[in-house]
């Protein structure tokens, strides 16, 4: 199950995402899209939240299956099913916790000698 701290962390990024969706949406716009150096600025920018907005979105999908698996645990009867949730649920959990610590990494600030 997704911790606290997890929370914590996505509510850090969710302002992030849609940041990212909003860079999108001006490098599609046609003064933008003709003006080099701010399309160059928007994509640096992009580009630098890119991997972090890609994690985000796979905890949120892995989340979901986690959520589904253990529902599915917690209403079946069967035991095979039961059996197959509860390892779907442990592994899906382990997922979670992978990609918190991916995300809390791509958060770190980056030197900005590395440009």
């Amino acid at each position: 199950m997704p911790s606290t701290t997890h929370e914590q962390l996505l509510e850090k990024i969710v302002p992030i995402e849609e940041r990212y969706e909003e860079i999108n949406d001006l490098m599609a716009q046609n003064d933008v899209a003709t003006n080099p150096t701010r399309l160059q600025e928007l994509a640096k920018e992009q580009a630098a939240i890119q991997e972090l907005v890609a994690a985000y979105r796979q905890y949120r999908e892995v989340e979901k299956q986690f959520d589904e698996a253990k529902a599915l645990f917690e209403e079946t009867t069967d035991d095979e099913m039961r059996e197959m949730a509860r390892d779907e649920v442990q592994s899906l959990e382990a997922q979670l916790d992978d990609l918190g610590g991916r995300m809390t990494t791509l958060l770190l600030p980056t030197d900005p000698n590395d440009d």
